[in-house]
């Protein structure tokens, strides 16, 4: 639970319904998006990227979430949410979903969502770790969108936290923390 607003903002009621209602008219999603293109563009990129990466993460959730489902593999009882990030690390795109889905399955989610919110016409490549390495994201990636899948695999056998080539930019958006080289 966040705490209470600071005095110098409305009431509570107040700041929920302009969120409830700029959320309803696509509001936020312009917001997002303009600030996403501002720091591109001050990082000196394009406002648009032609890369990303697609990733997901089981976290634990309160027992009140009507999302939540276990994850074996993980052994989590919570959610999972698959981010769609730039190289900088910016979100665009996000789904949240029972953690008992599959990443192809979450997968497919977010990309028909990212597919609706909008066309990135110099996207060229995403690139996915190999829990995505079946054909159905592959079909996913090439029919609507036209993008090259670079599935990345992972070489250190040994357990852990490994930072994996071209992915680097999801993780901190993930929660992990990378410490080095």
């Amino acid at each position: 639970m966040v705490g209470p607003l600071p005095k110098e903002y409305p009431p509570e009621g107040t700041v929920r319904d302009y969120f409830h209602r700029w959320w309803r008219r696509g509001l936020l999603d312009q917001i997002h998006a303009a600030l996403r293109a501002m720091v591109r563009e001050n990082e000196g990129h394009a406002p648009e990227p032609s890369a990303m990466s697609i990733d997901s993460q089981s976290v634990k959730a309160a027992v009140t979430s009507g999302t939540r489902g276990f994850n074996a593999g993980k052994k989590i009882n919570g959610v999972k949410r698959h981010l769609l990030i730039d190289t900088l690390g910016l979100v665009w795109g996000v789904v949240v979903h029972s953690a008992t889905l599959q990443d192809q399955t979450g997968a497919g989610r977010l990309l028909a969502k990212a597919k609706i919110e909008g066309s990135w016409p110099r996207m060229q490549v995403l690139w996915a770790d190999g829990g995505y390495s079946s054909g159905k994201l592959v079909g996913l990636v090439f029919a609507p969108f036209r993008w090259s899948l670079v599935i990345i695999k992972r070489t250190d056998p040994s357990p852990g936290f490994h930072l994996l080539p071209k992915r680097w930019s999801s993780e901190p958006s993930a929660g992990c923390r990378i410490t080095g080289g």
